[in-house]
């Protein structure tokens, strides 16, 4: 799973919370990012994954892209 958080002005301040794991902090990410985690067959086994965006302090917070790639074990 990789989501891409893109802000022009430089003033976004937010999380991206995937699953249980830590959240990531994105502060000034005017050119934008990419936050990428793996995931495995436990973390879907339900059918969901789960992920937050939430904002820190003012403004909103933003995610501009979001891209799921499941590969296949053989």
């Amino acid at each position: 799973v990789a989501v891409y958080a893109y802000d022009p002005e430089g003033l976004r301040k937010q999380t991206v919370t995937f699953q249980n794991r830590a959240p990531v902090r994105l502060d000034d990410f005017s050119k934008g990012a990419w936050v990428k985690h793996a995931f495995t067959a436990a973390d879907s086994a339900d059918g969901i994954l789960k992920l937050a965006v939430k904002r820190r302090g003012e403004g909103n917070c933003v995610l501009s892209k979001l891209r799921i790639a499941i590969a296949e074990n053989k």
